[in-house]
């Protein structure tokens, strides 16, 4: 016959298990909080598209369009890390840079097929879609997706305007 020790646990081991459960769920609340954080204003960026074109349309640049979302913890991720690192800041230089809210400009949104945040759109002053990432990205990653759309080429023809206008809101 086999004899069962019945093994009962410490009150230190209860307690123990008691607190992993509530400090797991307190900890990804934590980190949750922490990434979705509002990040800084991206300095260098506009909010108005229609500036951005005409500047390009005078510059000769693309526009970059940086479509976010408020609470999107991916996109303050870029925010934070990717699009102020000196390697991305120096292959922002070929581009006008717009950073808009597709929650408040949802008809351009629309018009890019942005479907999920953070998307980078590359367009000419005609508004015409060149390239275009979802997603976070490394800096690597951005930097070869920046230089790549830096080179594209443009038609060259102005065409009439088939976005809806951006404006200032956001």
């Amino acid at each position: 016959m086999t004899q069962f020790s019945h093994h009962v646990p410490s009150a230190d081991a209860a307690k123990r298990t008691r607190w992993g459960p509530i400090l797991l769920v307190t900890g990804t609340i934590a980190a949750y909080l922490f990434l979705t954080r509002p990040a800084p204003p991206l300095e260098g960026w506009g909010t108005d598209l229609d500036v951005a074109m005409r500047q390009a349309g005078e510059s000769g640049r693309r526009v970059l369009v940086a479509f976010y979302m408020p609470g999107c913890a991916p996109c303050a991720i870029m925010d934070r890390n990717v699009l102020p690192a000196s390697k991305v800041k120096k292959a922002l230089l070929d581009f006008e840079l717009v950073h808009l809210d597709a929650t408040t400009h949802t008809e351009v949104a629309q018009h890019y097929e942005v479907y999920g945040t953070p998307t980078y759109a590359v367009i000419d002053a005609n508004g015409n879609l060149l390239s275009k990432r979802e997603g976070t990205l490394t800096v690597d990653e951005f930097v070869a997706f920046l230089s790549r759309a830096a080179h594209l080429p443009v038609d060259p023809q102005p065409r009439p305007r088939t976005i809806p206008q951006s404006g200032a809101a956001g």
